[in-house]
């Protein structure tokens, strides 16, 4: 029997790794994304476009929604306000009727309703009682300041007779330009018609103050007297900018013979500051997934791709080495074998 050893060599082949097979294992950096991954980047991106979409809208929806709450809500303290400034009126009104216009009584009454300082909290600054019997509207006292009605002459004696004929709370104005003032008439019935007419100054320039915790106080708002939302009707605002601007809502209360008209816009934001930066929130950090995402899908994709290649160079290799070694064993064996007599001979390779 003959044994044989291969070279050392042919074994340490068989360990080898080539320097094509370190390469592969080496590829890194990616130049560019593969089709697969610019995909799911697309979208990723797509989808985060999406719902930061429905995040703004969804958030503009309901700011517009709390807005239209808030202008409803803000009416409702105007509308809550007139029986302050009817009531004293209707009193004073029917006082007048059952006294035929006495001064006393009239003025002891309504003089508690009359701001008599420029800091009193009072509702009106005059207060006057006239006679209105068909003919020229007759003063007969006044509380307060004099009457701004008193210098439109023509004006006087259209509301004060219109007053007279429909006994109910009625207002006009604005009054005047210097001091604008809003006034309010309420006739008693029957005859002679006494009318109270009240005159309540405007804020400075109309504009007024919000405070803190009221209605108005998350709202730009303009109030005007009548429908109409032209500047000479205009009774109040909080904002510099009249018209009010931006989307707005408004809403219309009931006062006296007439109507307010309130026109408000939002002044901040009225669902909070986390809903106003919700699309960002949603744009910022699906943008990153996106990204993060599809970077780690193609390093994945290209470590697959080189685990391939370095099977198939694996395969190659191993392929090579078994012809070689099967060559080997060939040309180490004899090529034939001896016949001797009385002997049976057999040849085996054996590797070292």
């Amino acid at each position: 029997m003959v044994e044989t050893v291969p070279d050392a060599r042919a074994q340490d082949g068989l360990h080898a790794r080539p320097d094509s097979v370190r390469a592969a294992v080496r590829r890194a950096r990616p130049l560019r994304l593969s089709t697969f991954c610019t995909a799911l980047l697309a979208i990723g991106l797509a989808g985060t476009a999406a719902l930061s979409w429905a995040a703004y809208t969804i958030n503009d929806h309901n700011e517009n929604r709390l807005l239209a709450l808030q202008t409803k809500q803000a009416a409702t303290v105007l509308q809550a306000i007139i029986p302050s400034l009817q009531t004293p009126l209707a009193s004073a009104a029917e006082i007048a009727a059952t006294s035929n216009g006495n001064l006393v009584g009239f003025s002891r009454y309504i003089s508690s309703y009359v701001a008599t300082s420029p800091g009193s909290k009072a509702s009106f600054v005059s207060a006057s009682l006239w006679r209105v019997d068909g003919r020229t509207p007759h003063l007969i006292t006044t509380a307060g300041l004099t009457p701004e009605l008193v210098a439109h002459a023509s004006q006087e004696r259209r509301f004060l007779d219109r007053a007279a004929r429909a006994p109910a709370f009625d207002v006009i104005g604005p009054i005047g330009t210097a001091s604008p003032r809003l006034g309010f008439a309420y006739a008693s019935a029957g005859s002679p018609t006494y009318v109270v007419y009240a005159e309540s100054a405007l804020p400075a320039g109309r504009r007024a103050r919000s405070e803190p915790d009221s209605a108005f106080a998350e709202l730009r708002f303009a109030m005007y007297l009548g429908r109409s939302t032209q500047p000479d009707a205009l009774i109040e605002a909080n904002s510099d900018q009249v018209p009010i601007t931006g989307h707005t809502a408004r809403a219309t209360v009931s006062f006296g013979t007439g109507v307010l008209t309130l026109v408000a816009a939002r002044s901040g934001q009225l669902g909070g500051a986390l809903a106003q930066m919700l699309w960002w929130i949603v744009a910022i950090i699906g943008t990153a997934l996106a990204i993060i995402s599809a970077l780690v899908a193609e390093r994945l994709f290209r470590r697959r791709r080189a685990a391939e290649r370095l099977t198939h160079e694996v395969r190659t290799l191993l392929s090579e080495q078994r012809s070689i070694a099967e060559a080997l064993q060939h040309a180490l064996l004899p090529q034939q074998i001896p016949e001797i007599a009385g002997l049976d001979l057999a040849v085996r390779y054996i590797p070292g």
